[in-house]
Order: structure tokens, then C-alpha cells, then sequence
């Protein structure tokens, strides 16, 4: 048996449309059409205009790669530590280090840092990873590129401190090797920051939608990243992923 697709005719189509605008107005709004027309194809470029302003709610969650019985892991190392105080979001791929339109996605992590083993978990993909922030209330945006904000092994007085600190003597961020030596995390010109560029982020970008629950998963890769010895310390370019998943009925992990 076969089946027929069905098309919306061109002048209801176009009468629909246009009552659309007519409600949206000119304001700060978008309305994107897919799956009307026949023989073109889809894209997966976002709009270029901004999601109205609406909210939406994003529960993140960061993990590794699974281990691969056949793949090397590049930087031999058995566990490497972070302190985040923070993970923003910005809808310009190529946006400053200072640019104003950096959104906070976990503002819990200012007052609450969490010290995490990016080695510690290993999900494929964005299958429903263990959620590392409550669910936050952030604008809608098409996002393209994301950051970690780590806790600075020298931080300035009277900087949150995360609780628990498996660096104990190292600062606040460091990783321990197959031997199981300890040694500090070197960033990249000494910056607290690990950058997702847009070319790590499925498609290029996520998207918060109004009234919506997004989950993105922050992925590890222990394979692709590159570590080198620093004196004592080793300095590590790492690579990391990202994708949306489903919304995931997972609790948020405790601080």
C-alpha cells in the first residue's frame, strides 16, 4: 500500500504566512517555515534573527567519550580534575572574551563551584548525562559557541571555593597520570577558561527555545586532546563536544 503526501495549497499557505507577520509584527521575532515546500531540502543553518524574547530552561550535564579498547587515550592520563565557576553560552561564533552578550547557563556556579572529573563518566553522545547544574532559566537564543569558566588556582580574596578539593597543594585544577602522580593543570597562556568553539557544537549551534526544556551535554575527549609535560605541571589542549538531547528525567547531581 502507498501513500499520498499531502500539500498546503499556495494561496493558503501565503494567507497563513501573512497572518503571521501580521501578529509577530516587526519586533525582535522569528518565524522560520520547514516541510512546506516539495523537491528542496531542509538546513540545518539556524535563523539569524533572535527567538523573540521568551525564556526557555537548559539542565546541562558533561561527560567522556566511553573508553575505546583499540584507541590510545592521547594525553595518558588516568583523571584530570576541574573547577567550574561558571558556563556561558553566546549566539556569535566569533565573539570577544569581553563581549557583552555572554549568558550565564549556571548561575548556581558563582556562588557554588563544582570540581568534577572529566574522565569520570563515559556516555555516547547526548544520552541523558547526569546533570551537572539545576535546571536555569536563560533567554532564548540560537547559541554558537560555549566556555567553562575554571576557578583560578590563584584566586583573587574572598573567591568561592569548591568545597571539596582533590588538588589539594596543586590550586584547583590538576590531573593525576597512569602512574598515579599528581600534577597541576597548565591552561593555554595561563587563561582559566576552556572554550567550545561552534565547529565542536552539533550543527555548529543549540537553540533555547521560549517555554521549552533543553538539555546539553558537554562531551569529553580524552582521544582528540593533546597533554605535554610543564615543568611540573602538564598543560593539556583539550577537546570537548556538544549536542542537545531529549529532555532527560535525570536529578541534578549534588554540589
Amino acid at each position: 500500500m502507498t501513500s499520498r503526501a499531502q500539500t498546503i495549497p499556495a494561496p493558503i499557505f501565503f494567507t497563513a504566512l501573512l497572518i503571521c507577520f501580521l501578529i509577530a509584527g516587526c519586533g525582535d521575532t522569528c518565524v522560520v517555515v520547514t516541510g512546506i515546500f516539495l523537491n528542496t531540502t531542509s538546513t540545518t543553518n539556524p535563523p539569524t534573527c533572535k527567538l523573540g524574547n521568551g525564556n526557555g530552561n537548559i539542565n546541562i550535564g558533561i561527560n567522556s567519550v566511553p573508553s575505546s579498547p583499540v584507541a590510545p587515550m592521547a594525553p595518558n592520563l588516568r583523571q584530570i580534575f576541574v573547577s567550574i565557576r561558571g558556563i556561558e553560552a553566546n549566539p556569535n561564533a566569533l565573539a570577544a572574551v569581553d563581549s557583552p552578550d555572554w549568558q550565564e547557563l549556571a548561575p548556581e556556579l558563582a556562588n557554588e563551584p563544582v570540581q568534577i572529573d572529566l574522565m569520570a563518566s563515559s556516555v555516547s553522545g547526548a544520552s541523558c548525562p547526569p546533570h551537572l547544574t539545576r535546571k536555569t532559566t536563560v533567554r532564548a537564543n540560537v547559541y554558537r559557541q560555549l566556555r567553562l569558566l575554571l576557578v583560578s588556582d590563584q584566586p583573587p580574596p574572598g573567591a568561592e571555593l569548591v568545597q571539596h578539593n582533590e588538588c589539594d597543594g596543586l590550586g584547583f585544577n590538576c590531573v593525576v597520570d597512569i602512574n598515579g602522580h599528581k600534577h597541576g593543570l597548565a591552561l593555554k597562556d595561563g587563561v582559566p577558561v576552556l572554550v567550545i568553539a561552534s565547529d565542536r557544537i552539533a550543527n555548529g549551534f543549540f537553540d533555547v527555545l521560549p517555554d521549552t526544556e533543553t538539555d546539553l551535554s558537554i562531551v569529553f575527549d580524552p582521544y582528540s586532546s593533546v597533554a605535554d609535560a610543564a615543568g611540573d605541571s602538564v598543560q593539556i589542549v583539550p577537546v570537548f563536544s556538544a549536542e542537545t538531547a531529549a529532555a532527560c528525567d535525570s536529578p541534578p547531581a549534588p554540589p
